[in-house]
């Protein structure tokens, strides 16, 4: 994550410095610790998509074959706006932007793909209201 984000970062034209886990852009300086790699996101996500019950197993797979990289895109995104808020408004609101806003974002966006696949794996089942 922490490449990734470098290099992301240099695409958008930020001065970056990256030794392992530890970024500087533009001054400021950040470590992209295990925590920081969304992995209990992927946990999160993938234990939703199994726990659902009367779903074939192919299309269990497809959901976290797709959901898994699209989490990891969305960390990326985390990331940079935060970045983008220390830059834009400083230390405290980056802060703010890491600690609050990011961690309802995570979940939410977490809930937003399962049921956006919920929705699509069970478009084709017929239900019958008696």
């Amino acid at each position: 994550t922490a490449e990734h984000s470098a290099f992301l970062l240099r695409a958008m034209g930020f001065a970056v410095l990256q030794e392992g886990p530890l970024v500087e852009a533009d001054g400021f300086r950040f470590v992209i610790s295990p925590d920081s790699t969304a992995w209990k996101t992927m946990v999160f996500f993938g234990a939703l998509v199994i726990a659902v019950p009367g779903i074939r197993w192919r299309k269990r797979f497809w959901g976290l074959l797709v959901g898994i990289p699209l989490l990891h895109l969305g960390n990326l995104g985390r990331v940079l706006s935060i970045v983008i808020a220390e830059q834009a408004y400083g230390f405290e609101t980056a802060m703010q932007v890491h600690d609050v806003g990011w961690r309802f974002g995570l979940v939410g966006m977490v809930l937003v793909m399962w049921l956006v696949w919920l929705r699509c794996v069970r478009a084709n089942k017929r239900t019958y209201i008696s």
